[in-house]
């Protein structure tokens, strides 16, 4: 049997892999888009898609302006979709004036900003033509789920649009929900699935750690969990294992059914958990303290 104490150190190791996502990563603000006239909250920044163009926007916009752990760009652009086509209408920033004393928002209309783009500056605004190859999520409503990760979170209704050379190719339109409330990975419910791991059927265990790397979890409508892709990382020699028959992760998604229920999100025509199609990682196992 997993003696106390090592069930305790293995929530302190869980603890410490998931600081790096709280502590490093922050949920960003993302940009402004029009869609026939309706404002859309978009999941990116096209503009620091091009190195170049950031670059020569960065050193544009004033250096006083707001910087925020939610706005790590400093701006936040205004765009709509024009005939098909991703146009930049202005950008805006939060800047300090000392002679006001006060926070003011300054506004860059595509004309002021047409030296710095004059290959794609058009009538209708700059032309995103080098925004190629790119899905970006846009979404209004209710936020029914998000992390403080960059841009992930969803809304209520969502577009999945897909840019070549900043000409609209595809789009997906997606309404989403929570489902059930229940046990997150979010509020410790990892911590449950590492007590009630069968450790006994895996005395190998005992002796080195293995880190479960876990993401595309599916759930049932009422917050069961049915399957994922897992693979293993073994800290003894620092290896990977891609084999979804491993006894371990046979065990570990049998251990997954054991938590119940899963708060559980329908989010582009599934059912998931708060962290969905994202990797999420537990440790298993003991590392030897050598005297």
């Amino acid at each position: 049997m997993m003696k106390g104490s090592l069930v305790k150190g293995l929530m302190a190791i869980t603890f410490l892999l998931m600081l790096p996502l709280s502590a490093k990563a922050t949920a960003q603000e993302g940009d402004i888009i029009y869609i026939n006239g309706e404002k859309w909250f978009l999941l990116g920044k096209p503009l620091n898609y091009d190195d170049e163009l950031y670059t020569k926007l960065n050193e544009f916009l004033p250096k006083n302006r707001s910087w925020s752990t939610a706005n790590w760009s400093g701006y936040t652009g205004y765009w709509e979709i024009v005939y098909g086509r991703l146009y930049l209408k202005k950008v805006v920033v939060y800047a300090y004036d000392k002679l006001m004393d006060t926070y003011l928002d300054i506004t860059y209309d595509a004309y002021d900003l047409k030296e710095l783009f004059t290959p794609y500056y058009t009538a209708h605004g700059i032309n995103a033509e080098w925004y190629s190859n790119k899905a970006v999520t846009v979404g209004r409503g209710e936020c029914i789920r998000v992390n403080n990760d960059a841009y992930d979170r969803n809304y209520a209704e969502e577009l999945v649009m897909t840019f070549e050379k900043g000409e609209v190719m595809k789009e997906e339109y997606w309404r989403n929900k929570k489902v059930t409330d229940g046990c997150s990975l979010r509020d410790g419910a990892g911590m449950e699935v590492i007590k009630l791991f069968p450790y006994e059927q895996f005395p190998e265990l005992e002796t080195q750690r293995v880190i479960v790397h876990f993401r595309n979890v599916a759930v049932s409508a009422d917050g069961r969990f049915k399957d994922c892709d897992a693979d293993l990382f073994w800290s003894k020699d620092k290896s990977m294992e891609e084999n979804p028959n491993h006894p371990i992760i046979i065990a570990f998604k049998e251990t997954m059914r054991k938590v119940y229920p899963w708060e559980t999100f329908y989010i582009h025509g599934k059912n998931t958990i708060n962290y969905g199609d994202r990797r999420f990682s537990l440790p298993l196992g003991k590392r030897r303290v050598k005297n």
